[in-house]
């Protein structure tokens, strides 16, 4: 069972596997070096073999969250993949036709300009350059950021991507006519994104990836070096 303990440098909390109790450790906040039992309520002897320091996980704070024991990683990637892939689909195949519409629109726009008596028989050229504009200014950068959005989904590297991408693709229902299709594809995303365990998985990938600051960096190298 994991020991409770709080970094003595910055009040940290975290959980230190049991075998490395008495080992000195290294809190991933500070970089601050201690041995868990010496700030545990029961301490007991210390050990050192002069192992590479191991790194606590933090502990994880809130009601109904997941120790890293109950992650199941594999299921939480499986669980992102389908609905990521969806929204990279809708959104990267979205933003091409808005930008074949605004093509579209800005040459009809043209040809009704240099063409008055088409007036009549169509849209007029103010009204297809506004939806060329719309559709190139908007549709594009709108629908390209959800599929970049679904693609960090997708490849279970960014919690808060899928999130917005999510977001956007439910809120697409407004101005777009299958927005059902959207909907759908978008409250299922965030559904996902949503369930304790694929949250728990993410905040250990990114509880992983935080890098030490430099000066942390070439204090710890300084004191393995020596």
């Amino acid at each position: 069972m994991p020991l409770s303990v709080n970094c003595p440098g910055c009040r940290e909390p975290l959980d230190v596997e049991d075998q490395y109790r008495s080992w000195k450790v290294r809190c991933p906040q500070c970089r601050h070096e201690f041995c868990p039992d010496d700030v545990a309520p029961d301490p007991a002897a210390r050990a050192d073999d002069g192992s590479p320091l191991p790194r606590p996980r933090r502990r994880r704070r809130g009601n109904g969250d997941l120790s890293q024991e109950d992650v199941d990683f594999r299921s939480a990637r499986e669980a992102v993949a389908r609905p990521g892939l969806w929204l990279g689909i809708v959104g990267w195949g979205t933003a091409v036709l808005c930008l074949i519409g605004a093509i579209l629109c800005g040459l009809g726009g043209i040809a009704a300009r240099n063409n008055p008596q088409a007036k009549n028989n169509g849209p007029d050229a103010a009204d297809l350059f506004v939806g060329a504009i719309f559709l190139g200014l908007f549709g594009v950068p709108y629908f390209a950021v959800v599929g970049y959005s679904g693609r960090r989904m997708q490849t279970f590297s960014s919690r808060g991507w899928g999130i917005t991408g999510a977001i956007m693709a439910i809120v697409a229902v407004i101005c777009l006519p299958c927005g059902l299709v959207y909907i759908g594809i978008g409250v299922w995303a965030l559904v996902v994104l949503l369930t304790p365990n694929v949250t728990a998985a993410f905040q250990s990938r990114e509880d992983d990836r935080e890098p030490a600051p430099r000066q942390w960096e070439e204090d710890a190298w300084k004191s393995d070096a020596l």
